[in-house]
């Protein structure tokens, strides 16, 4: 998830205040997402190609989140575009997973305790203030 600093205050007014994360994919804009959060819409369309280098370096903040049995799923691609993009990453993975490793070496992320909105909540204030 690609996180803007006025969709990370949208998320944090909505969706993880109200204990819930929706999962917005890469290329999101905030009208989508705000149609979203006021549940006018389920699920947002797929941009052209030639959007993707453009909202690679827009975020503020990548959020990966995943359970302990999917970092699979998105090794390599999802984290190598975010450590190519240079942009800060928050995700809950867990310590020994591959994620974690390449974040972590590469200094841009940060990791929060899975299934905990009010923890991913916090980690997404203290990011946004810098």
């Amino acid at each position: 998830m690609v996180l803007s600093n006025d969709m990370m205050q949208l998320l944090l007014d909505s969706e993880i205040s109200a204990g819930r994360i929706t999962v917005i994919p890469n290329w999101a804009d905030t009208d989508a997402i705000r149609s979203v959060a006021r549940g006018e819409n389920q699920s947002l369309d797929h941009r052209r190609k030639d959007e993707v280098p453009h909202r690679l370096t827009a975020a503020a903040l990548y959020l990966v989140p995943l359970t302990k049995e999917l970092p699979q799923c998105l090794m390599p691609s999802k984290p190598y575009s975010i450590l190519a993009a240079g942009r800060p990453c928050l995700t809950n993975v867990p310590n020994e997973s591959e994620l974690h490793r390449l974040t972590v070496e590469n200094r841009v992320k940060t990791n929060v305790r899975s299934n905990s909105p009010p923890v991913i909540q916090a980690a997404i204030r203290c990011e946004k203030s810098g």
